[in-house]
């Protein structure tokens, strides 16, 4: 059973990843925090950039034939070093970290260094952005990320996924622009800041623009379901994975989110201008 990030190009990424080594001959399972979980009883389990909280993996342990997790999540460390088999690097996101588990003899595709260049929000590659922001266009579906496997190899085909990726990236930042203007000041964990209903998957983008005003911290919040998800964005001086800690979520340092009730105050007060 493979069990990854759901609703996150990194975790689908690892999925890939491990369906490229087990095919068929695996059940694979999108899971997010809060989520229930499937039936794992006596089940050989792969965890992809993705980890339950300390309690529930101490359970896990208890019922599972074996437990391999393999994540960057610094929130999380804890409980992915209680696996039976695991790997955790903060320098590599967890579609590159579960390729290099799964087929350690290639090199890693070029799709899954844009992935991680994203994800971990590195930049470095280039129209890293164009190319993102194409991707998110497509279906998670292995099929269709093995043919944009073999396709983003070729500089050739690449290029016409960067054509796609250019004027969705010119839209994007338009509209994070636009976004800003309706934000609100809060103060939220005794730091002046930013919060925005907006929609997460930008959050970012949008994160990124708060710290270029000077915002060490800034909120990108959205209903989903019965929940609200709240994504964090921060600068160097503020750790998002500890803040998002307090309230049941984790991540990263400068990327992080948790989930509130729909009922639930939100946990900032607004101030004036």
């Amino acid at each position: 059973m493979v069990l990854y990030h759901d609703g996150c190009i990194d975790g689908f990424g690892a999925a890939w990843a491990a369906w490229k080594k087990f095919g068929a001959r695996a059940e694979y399972f999108g899971v997010e925090r809060g989520q229930s979980l499937p039936n794992l009883k006596d089940k050989e389990v792969y965890m992809l950039d993705f980890c339950y909280p300390l309690e529930v993996t101490k359970q896990l342990l208890k019922i599972v034939k074996l437990l391999t997790i393999i994540d960057h999540h610094i929130s999380v460390e804890k409980s992915i070093k209680l696996a039976h088999k695991y790997v955790y690097d903060l320098k590599h996101s967890g579609a590159v970290l579960a390729w290099k588990y799964f087929h350690s003899r290639k090199k890693v595709p070029l799709l899954l260094k844009y992935v991680e260049d994203v994800d971990i929000w590195r930049l470095k590659l280039p129209y890293t952005m164009e190319l993102g922001v194409s991707l998110r266009t497509y279906s998670q579906s292995f099929g269709v990320w093995h043919k944009l496997a073999k396709e983003w190899e070729k500089s050739k085909t690449r290029k016409k996924y960067i054509k796609e990726g250019i004027n969705m990236v010119r839209y994007e930042n338009d509209l994070v622009k636009h976004l800003l203007k309706a934000a609100e000041r809060v103060v939220f964990c005794r730091k002046k800041t930013l919060a925005i209903n907006a929609p997460v998957y930008l959050a970012s983008q949008i994160g990124d623009a708060m710290r270029k005003k000077g915002f060490p911290l800034g909120i990108i919040w959205q209903k989903k379901g019965d929940k609200i998800v709240v994504s964090l964005r921060s600068t160097n001086k503020v750790d998002s994975a500890e803040v998002a800690s307090h309230f049941g979520g984790g991540g990263h340092k400068k990327a992080a989110a948790f989930r509130l009730p729909i009922n639930q105050k939100f946990p900032w007060k607004k101030v004036k201008k």
